[in-house]
């Protein structure tokens, strides 16, 4: 700060100016402590950008990544997702993203070809709620199933693993489903219906290949005498209780989006 008498420049325990000897008035020192906060705030303001831009960067990265992370998987699911690595929880976020977004996007296009295309029934189809009911639905349950597997594993099994592990296992054996469900999109947009059944059973039975991979695979690092058998049959009733619980809010929402039905 400086002197309001002489310009003078002070540091901010004077009391006396240096170069004309007045006091240092109160409204100086409170201007060198704005002038302090400002450039506190400053800083702030700029570790903040270098944290976004950090952040902005190692998405880019892991998006790089899952390229080759689908690749490798690809070649080899089974020994990829048994031996999976510590950020593959972030590629499984991405695979379950993916497997939901284009199984929801070809489901519109099915139901505007079963429908009639684009005459009258076809363009009443909503795309807002047939395609996101289907979406958020697939992701929903897919974090449900992730969310079983742990529980019965820490619960039932005593296993050492948290959340994550379950899902970068479990999100990386579901890579075939993935790209099917790619395929499953691109048929669906010219209406090639036979195909289409096809790749959606080879989906459905992908995923609970998946699922059984997933929950099996942990079985020697199991503390307690328990057959796991009878631990999947009781996952697998816990997610069919999900489902009878949910799919009525699913039913409606989805057909209430197929006939535009408000």
């Amino acid at each position: 700060m400086y002197c309001s008498n002489c310009g003078e420049s002070l540091e901010k325990e004077d009391l006396f100016c240096s170069g004309c000897g007045k006091r240092v008035e109160q409204q100086e020192v409170d201007q060198s402590k704005i002038e302090i906060a400002s450039a506190v705030t400053m800083e702030d303001g700029q570790e903040e950008k270098k944290h976004l831009n950090e952040n902005v960067e190692k998405a880019k990265k892991a998006a790089k990544n899952y390229w080759g992370f689908l690749l490798e998987n690809i070649k080899s699911p089974f020994e990829r997702g048994i031996n999976q690595k510590p950020n593959d929880f972030l590629f499984g976020y991405f695979n379950i993203f993916f497997l939901s977004l284009f199984f929801g996007l070809g489901t519109y296009f099915e139901m505007k070809s079963i429908t009639g295309g684009f005459s009258l029934l076809g363009n009443n189809i909503h795309f807002f709620k047939t395609f996101f009911s289907v979406f958020l639905y697939g992701i929903i349950t897919s974090l449900v199933v992730v969310a079983v597997l742990f529980g019965i594993q820490k619960l039932l099994f005593k296993v050492s693993i948290s959340f994550n592990h379950i899902l970068a296992r479990f999100g990386t054996l579901i890579t075939i489903p993935t790209v099917l469900s790619v395929l499953f999109f691109i048929a669906a947009l010219p209406g090639l219906i036979k195909i289409i059944g096809i790749i959606i059973s080879l989906i459905l039975i992908s995923l609970q290949i998946a699922i059984i991979i997933t929950f099996l695979s942990y079985r020697k690092q199991s503390k307690v005498k328990f057959d796991p058998i009878y631990g999947l049959l009781i996952a697998y009733v816990i997610m069919g209780i999900f489902v009878a619980l949910t799919s009525d809010v699913f039913t409606k929402n989805f057909f209430s989006g197929l006939f535009n039905i408000f």
